[in-house]
């Protein structure tokens, strides 16, 4: 395909050359397949152009969802595992790569060509601010009518962001001319992560699913990829369990920390609709990964510590609870959960995984911890179990460790200054999503919004471990799930190697529970020593708590215990 012209033409073309493929398999080599799929990758990131306002950007990304997993799909089926890898990394999470592509760190360059790294840095510089004003301005006439590169006219925030991109972009070019940085800042190959991934302490399963086929793909740390076929799910079969799924969930008014209608979870579960999604999870996903995985243990054996999995589910899976899934019964050791088997934990992509490996690879034994609680915020729903919340925290925590900012304490300046001291965080307070722009996520304190954008400058450079005691901030955009627009993505991206979130609202008074029995938990992991390298013991952590929550509300009552999710190391 020609590689200049308007990116949306070869985007057309692109689309045009895969479906004659499709139609026509026995047409050309396997080669040729791969090569038209490949046209695809090749010009997402000009439609998803850096240039473009951050809410244009996502409007561009739920254009490829379905392509991608479509792409994905292809490779799996011409044995090209770790091609069907890179494509599935380079087609999610795009917006946030673009966001901390603009913080990239500049030492190695800055030692061998100062001069580029100075330049790269101020304009780096110009970009992070520009982001947010180009996106004030709203979309301009050219956004509308023009998908090529716009003409540039700097009159508007929106067109000086522009102008900025087109130097960026000169820089980037020239950069790559110099020796040992032809691939600066260019999309990661597979070959890329293999250095990393022995850090890894158990296997990350990619889930694709497609209307021609669905499939894991469980990468170990020796770099290996095993296969799975889910040959039992559809992708209209996953479609149908999400909706399942949120329409129970939205009836209970589950959406916000405190309001969550216990009555209306047992009129709408009257039938285990619940139940029978979490069952079908098991049947149809993760019971055939985890056989094919070998880690189906044997219920009598009740010692040893549980192997660690990550999920990377995409499309409809993103908002299903995987490490829930299991046949809830009278038999409640029945073996059939998912918790019985593994530990789990999630990550929006490989390479936010792996970039929550970077630094430390040693845990403290006593990290300062800041503890945020918002009984009162003014203008939103109390949250009166808070202030248990923060007496448990004083309880498990020693006195040395902990700083507590609470109800009028908790102001914006106060919890920014803190968090440059603490590498944990908790936050007990109401959570903002906004899915145009997610560096306006925010945390609602005493005074204000605390967002993602303030904690990218403020969070300490040893930020390790975030607990979010908040409404559904594992959440994403039901329309562009490929995309992580979650407050747990954003703690990820801001520095922080884990982040406790959860998918949905919590019960007010389960909170305290479960928190005095995580940090119980992590405590205790921490001094045995058992934490692998690079990784912080929350998701062993918050395996135990949940089994605590779940003992005290009963394993049935689903919406109260499996919102807990753990994404990162």
């Amino acid at each position: 395909m020609q590689p200049l012209g308007d990116p949306s033409e070869r985007l057309r073309s692109a689309k045009a050359c895969i479906a004659f493929v499709s139609r026509h398999p026995d047409f050309g080599a396997r080669h040729t397949a791969l090569s038209a799929y490949a046209c695809i990758f090749t010009v997402l990131p000009e439609v998803v152009w850096l240039g473009y306002t951050v809410d244009r950007r996502y409007e561009e990304t739920m254009q490829f969802g379905s392509i991608v997993n479509e792409s994905v799909a292809a490779a799996v089926r011409l044995d090209s595992p770790r091609q069907a890898l890179e494509w599935l990394e380079a087609g999610r999470s795009l917006v946030w790569s673009q966001i901390l592509s603009l913080r990239a760190p500049l030492d190695g360059l800055r030692e061998q060509y100062p001069a580029l790294a100075d330049g790269l840095d101020e304009i780096l510089c110009k970009l992070q601010r520009s982001v947010h004003a180009s996106r004030s301005s709203g979309r301009t006439s050219s956004d509308a009518t023009d998908s090529s590169l716009p003409s540039v006219t700097a009159n508007t925030a929106a067109d000086e962001h522009r102008m900025l991109v087109i130097d960026y972009n000169k820089i980037l070019a020239d950069l790559r001319k110099c020796t040992g940085f032809e691939n600066f800042l260019q999309p990661l190959k597979f070959d890329d992560f293999v250095p990393v991934l022995e850090h890894l302490d158990g296997p990350v399963v990619f889930i694709n699913a497609h209307s021609s086929s669905c499939n894991a793909l469980a990468l170990f740390p020796d770099g290996t990829i095993d296969h799975i076929p889910l040959t039992a799910l559809t992708e209209d079969e996953a479609r149908r369990l999400e909706k399942a799924w949120i329409t129970s969930l939205s009836y209970a008014n589950a959406r916000e920390r405190g309001v969550v209608s216990w009555e209306k979870i047992r009129l709408v579960d009257r039938k285990n609709s619940l139940g029978h999604v979490l069952a079908r999870l098991w049947e149809l996903i993760v019971c055939p990964i985890l056989e094919a995985l070998k880690l189906i243990r044997n219920m009598s054996e009740t010692t040893g510590r549980l192997p660690h999995i990550t999920w990377c589910p995409t499309g409809p899976l993103t908002r299903l609870p995987l490490h829930a899934a299991g046949i809830y019964d009278d038999a409640k050791d029945n073996g059939l959960h998912a918790f019985d088997h593994a530990v789990s934990s999630y990550t929006p992509s490989l390479s936010a995984l792996l970039r929550c490996q970077q630094g430390p690879n040693d845990p403290s034994l006593d990290p300062k911890v800041l503890v945020v609680t918002q009984p009162a915020t003014p203008s939103y729903a109390p949250l009166a179990c808070t202030r248990d919340e923060r007496a448990r925290l004083e309880t498990v925590l020693p006195d040395y460790a902990r700083t507590l900012l609470d109800h009028k304490d908790a102001t914006v300046e106060r919890a920014l200054e803190a968090m440059c001291e603490h590498p944990w965080v908790h936050l007990a307070c109401h959570g903002s999503q906004k899915i145009a722009d997610p560096l306006s996520s925010s945390f609602a304190l005493y005074d204000g919004p605390v967002t993602l954008q303030a904690l990218m400058g403020t969070v300490a450079k040893n930020a390790e471990l975030a607990f979010l005691s908040a409404c559904q901030t594992a959440a994403g955009d039901e329309k562009n799930p490929e995309e992580s627009v979650h407050l747990a993505a954003g703690m990820l991206a801001v520095g922080f190697k884990g982040v406790i979130a959860t998918m949905w609202s919590i019960w007010d008074n389960d909170a305290p529970i479960i928190v005095e029995a995580y940090y119980k938990s992590l405590l205790e992991i921490r001094k045995s020593g058992t934490v692998a390298p690079g990784y912080t013991g929350a998701a062993y952590a918050l395996h135990d708590a949940v089994k605590v929550l779940r003992e005290h509300v009963d394993e049935e009552n689903f919406v109260k215990w499996a919102s807990f999710v753990h994404f990162g190391v």
